[in-house]
């Protein structure tokens, strides 16, 4: 049977391929919105192309996309949902020293390259839940990254970290505001790169993927 992508209640989990996509993946992590703004306090926005949508829970259904299944979520990516927790922590507590320095340590966040790979591919999982629920195709390295066949892909990521966090409180909280951003595409005749991007107060994550790029920068 052909997996309809486009078909919002048939398509199939996207990571194995084979079980119905019926679980709800958070374009923000839950846990991340409700430790940073609190439960039901924060200001939360989705970008499209058609403006902004307000959103007033971190279970609104804006902010979940249904493209895996719960094996898939619960279970099999559960290190990789960890290992960002991590970095989050790591980033909310190290301000002051982060604002002074042009990049992140990850032998400061993480005790070996098992925990980077992880939260590698948790960015590489957030990357594909966000194409495949536009109904695009997922790129071969995409897929094969997230069932660890390969590491890393050819999605850059670019963490960027405004500087009125240490203007006002000195933590990820002193934006309150976080949200998501729509996908780009642009494309000519020999290449094709999608941008997508989210915001966690003043953090800003960036994610990219060029098809012909050999050797991303992972971070920076």
């Amino acid at each position: 049977m052909v997996n309809d992508i486009k078909n919002r209640n048939t398509r199939r989990c996207w990571i194995c391929g084979k079980n119905p996509a019926n679980s709800g993946e958070h374009s923000i992590k839950n846990s991340t919105l409700k430790a940073l703004f609190g439960k039901g306090t924060q200001k939360l926005v989705k970008k499209t192309g058609l403006g902004k949508t307000p959103i007033q829970s971190t279970n609104s259904k804006h902010l979940k996309y249904k493209v895996i299944c719960e094996e898939c979520n619960n279970n099999f990516t559960s290190n990789y949902d960890k290992a960002y927790d991590k970095l989050i922590y790591y980033i909310n507590n190290n301000i002051d020293s982060l604002n002074k320095k042009s990049c992140i340590v990850l032998s400061n966040v993480f005790e070996n390259s098992n925990g980077i790979q992880d939260c590698y591919r948790y960015f590489v999982k957030h990357f594909g839940c966000a194409l495949y629920n536009e109904g695009i195709e997922l790129p071969t390295d995409i897929v094969d990254c997230i069932n660890k066949k390969i590491f890393p892909c050819k999605l850059g990521l670019k963490l960027i970290l405004h500087s009125n966090c240490l203007e006002h409180g000195g933590n990820l909280r002193s934006h309150q505001q976080a949200g998501v951003e729509n996908i780009e595409i642009f494309e000519n005749y020999v290449n094709k790169v999608f941008v997508f991007g989210i915001h966690i107060g003043s953090l800003q994550i960036l994610m990219f993927h060029n098809e012909n790029n050999n050797d991303p920068e992972l971070w920076y």
